[in-house]
């Protein structure tokens, strides 16, 4: 791996959304966080509901609490869990490839694959790269604990 390569000029990004992160996390390890609507695949607005994120640029896919399975209208019944490892520590959760829900991002709605936490007390919600990083630009400002986005 190589260090940054240096752009010829100065590149300008072109954000049309901003967020600052959580302010729970002041004092603490600043955590990139966003309130977004998520609906079942294909059904209309009206059945959306609200869910706080966090950011997640390490991980793959988006991962829920179990307990949203049901307002996506998933059934994880008779499902094994699989394990995984997250920052370090190991977790389990219900996924199938099938499984997609629609997320508001910048205005629009996009449709991400979902897994779901098998632990009760799995509260938070990720938001993972596949789906939702690939419809957008997001910039990241650690120091001043802002994050910018746009659809691409």
């Amino acid at each position: 791996m190589s260090d940054f390569a240096e752009l010829p000029s100065p590149l300008t990004l072109q954000t049309t959304h901003h967020r600052e992160y959580s302010r729970s996390s002041v004092g603490a390890v600043p955590v990139p966080d966003v309130l977004l609507y998520l609906k079942p695949a294909g059904e209309p607005d009206f059945t959306r509901f609200r869910v706080l994120f966090t950011v997640d640029s390490g991980a793959d896919v988006t991962i829920l609490p179990k307990w949203n399975a049901r307002d996506l209208e998933i059934s994880l019944d008779g499902l094994e869990p699989k394990r995984g490892r997250g920052a370090g520590a190991p977790y389990e959760y219900y996924a199938d490839p099938r499984w997609e829900a629609e997320v508001l991002l910048c205005g629009e709605w996009t449709k991400i694959p979902v897994r779901f936490f098998a632990s009760d007390d799995a509260h938070d919600a990720l938001l993972g790269r596949k789906g939702a990083f690939d419809a957008l630009e997001l910039v990241f400002v650690q120091a001043q604990r802002l994050m910018y986005a746009r659809r691409v």
